[in-house]
């Protein structure tokens, strides 16, 4: 079996091995719960158990060192997780959970007199809508929720359709699917692969290689050629390991469209034999302020203890990337409207 490259990373030094290692435990027990035991993985890869992940997100928080960490964000990318992959705190850990529900969002918090189950039920039934089955396959209906909800609630909603996992030909292919309340435009400068490292800090570096990389003052332009991209996980507490790729690039900017394919030209080490798909945004018919995303990975490692792993890997990277595209889009379109909404300054007019 051709071994993964890893490198050590030490657990509570660096805040970020410290979220991300929690967050690959909770995708590993979301897709290998029922099936695999943490001691059934090799040890490089082995997770956390949920409970670990959150005393450990816990002290993270208590840490005056690291006042940001673990952040809100990152929070609703990990706790409603492991509650949908079957995590259920003892009693005496309640109060972790409602320490970090209170960080990721006050509508979760508990108080004194509050059910500490009912308030974990209203977590988890917002973690099935996410990560669940749809019942009948079709898009949700932006009508519906435009009927029900106020103007400016609906502009800090996003929906997302759970994440799809296909094998076929030995290869996993993973998809991620999400309706963002922004125009399309404003999306098409996260699409360009040369600023993918906004999407979160699994990206480490995206260069151009053939061509310097170009002015966005004119907006999107199209290009098309080789990108070198670093791309890292934090396994667990112990583990790192980067992908060091280039890969080719066809990035096309439409009026209605922008889209991104991409394949593997080749991996530094070897550790890839595919690495390819696609990175889309288009608009939403008759809701021109709304904007569909649709990521689609496909993969294969030369480690078979990678490929063992690899719909709980390709999940957890390409959720994370969604993750970051929404808070990016999201907090672009907060900055514009708090822009408008201040007054603006008189100019003096000239006497004479």
């Amino acid at each position: 079996m051709r071994r993964a490259r890893l490198t050590r990373s030490w657990f509570g030094c660096d805040p970020v091995a410290t979220q991300y290692a929690a967050l690959w435990s909770a995708h590993f027990h979301r897709c290998f719960g029922p099936v695999l035991n943490e001691r059934d993985v090799p040890a490089d890869f082995r997770p956390l158990s949920c409970g670990d992940s959150c005393a450990a997100l816990y002290n993270l928080h208590n840490d005056p060192t690291y006042p940001d960490t673990p952040s809100a964000d990152f929070l609703r990318d990990c706790l409603p997780l492991m509650l949908f992959a079957g995590f259920r705190p003892r009693p005496e850990r309640h109060h972790m959970v409602d320490t970090l529900l209170r960080r990721m969002d006050d509508r979760y918090a508990l108080t004194v007199d509050d059910d500490a189950d009912l308030a974990l039920q209203y977590v988890l039934h917002d973690a099935r809508r996410r990560y669940g089955a749809v019942p009948d396959n079709t898009p949700p209906l932006i009508d519906t929720m435009a009927a029900i909800l106020p103007p400016d609630e609906i502009s800090k909603q996003v929906i997302s359709s759970p994440t799809a996992v296909k094998y076929e030909g030995h290869v996993w292919t993973i998809t991620t699917e999400l309706w963002i309340p922004v125009p399309v435009d404003a999306a098409a400068h996260l699409v360009n692969p040369e600023n993918w490292t906004e999407l979160g800090s699994f990206f480490t570096e995206t260069t151009r290689l053939d061509a310097p990389k170009k002015s966005t003052k004119e907006g999107a332009q199209a290009w098309h050629g080789r990108l070198h991209e670093t791309y890292t996980y934090n396994w667990s507490t112990l583990s790192v390991q980067s992908f060091h790729t280039v890969l080719k690039i066809d990035y096309t900017v439409g009026a209605d469209k922008v889209r991104t394919d991409y394949s593997l030209e080749y991996e530094e080490d070897d550790q890839l034999i595919t690495d390819d798909g696609f990175m889309q945004v288009n608009s939403v018919d008759g809701h021109p302020q709304w904007t569909h995303y649709l990521g689609q990975k496909s993969v294969r490692f030369t480690s078979s203890a990678m490929n063992l792993l690899a719909p709980a890997v390709v999940c957890m990277a390409m959720d994370r990337d969604a993750s970051g595209f929404q808070r990016n889009l999201l907090k672009k379109a907060k900055h514009e409207q708090a822009r408008l909404e201040r007054p603006q300054a008189k100019r003096p007019q000239r006497k004479g």
